[in-house]
């Protein structure tokens, strides 16, 4: 489900380890949290913290700190005190999303040289660029129940018949002078 302009509310998502005096926050899953969103640290008899996502370091650990406006944007929040035995938690409320000036967002996408072009790359919910180690996860069902294939007195593929629900897709192919494929029509 997606708000205009706005993110989904996350959590409360339980620690998977006590927090760290760097603001590092360890979940079973980051998933759902953005750089610069408000978020709300709890441990039973600790206060809340309200504080801001600096860093998503990898799909369960990210960083937070001090809600900043100006100044000090690296500036981290000891979670050191947030532990397991106290329950710590990390939850986000529906809020609207981070407004960025056209400035940043062209030096965002700006390639620097040797490249210098506007670049766009797909990456993962966690900001990590698909690659071979990284792969774009699929699904894939088969389009047909079953294929049909027909020779012809020479044993070339002559027409392949693709079934599905009921339904039949025939391809007739044909072959050149010296018997290379040369066309496939549908029928």
């Amino acid at each position: 489900m997606a708000i205009e302009r706005s993110w989904e509310s996350v959590g409360p998502i339980a620690f998977t380890a006590n927090g760290g005096a760097d603001g590092t926050v360890t979940l079973l899953s980051a998933a759902g949290f953005k750089v610069k969103q408000s978020v709300v640290v709890s441990a039973t008899s600790l206060p809340d913290l309200k504080l801001e996502v600096k860093k998503v370091i990898s799909p369960t650990k990210l960083i937070v700190g001090p809600v900043v406006t100006t100044g000090k944007l690296l500036a981290r929040q000891d979670l050191s005190a947030y532990t397991l035995v106290l329950n710590a938690n990390l939850r986000a409320e529906e809020q609207k999303k981070a407004v960025l000036p056209m400035a940043d967002i062209i030096q965002a996408v700006y390639r620097q040289e040797p490249g210098t072009t506007i670049g766009v790359e797909l990456d993962d919910q966690f900001g990590q660029p698909f690659d071979l180690n990284n792969p774009i996860p699929v699904s894939a069902s088969p389009l047909w129940d079953e294929i049909d294939l027909a020779y012809d007195a020479n044993q070339n593929l002559e027409t392949v018949e693709y079934k599905k629900n009921g339904q039949t897709v025939t391809l007739n192919l044909e072959y050149d002078a010296n018997q290379n494929l040369s066309k496939v029509t549908k029928s």
